[in-house]
């Protein structure tokens, strides 16, 4: 279904219903779409060049109080569990430290986003 204005929250993010925490895998995959929907936003900024008060204040919302808690949660939560259930045919330590890579990188590069979307309003 498509979302409207009024399903969406605070800065045009989709929220996280939070019946979804006791069925941890859509719960998973609804903070992934918020993050993308983020990206979305992100990358509309970057197009553009500049960000409109809205935009700048989602974004950096969600960089300064979701993102990290998000990685953190798949770091110690997902990620153990995952290495613990899979077998060495699925090569999952291979992915794992793909994405441990993936969530230094942006640990190291959402502090100077926000400082560019600071200064992009």
């Amino acid at each position: 279904m498509p979302q409207t204005d009024q399903s969406r929250g605070r800065f045009g993010l989709t929220p996280i219903d939070p019946a979804l925490l006791g069925r941890p895998i859509d719960y998973l995959h609804a903070v992934h779409l918020r993050e993308r929907e983020a990206c979305a936003i992100l990358d509309r900024i970057a197009d553009l060049g500049r960000a409109s008060a809205t935009e700048a204040a989602s974004a950096i919302s969600f960089l300064s109080d979701e993102l990290s808690v998000h990685l953190q949660d798949e770091e110690t939560e997902l990620f153990p569990l995952l290495q613990e259930r899979c077998t060495e045919e699925d090569e999952i330590g291979r992915l794992l430290e793909k994405l441990r890579r993936d969530h230094r990188h942006a640990d190291f590069d959402t502090p100077r986003v926000k400082a560019i979307l600071n200064d992009a309003t």
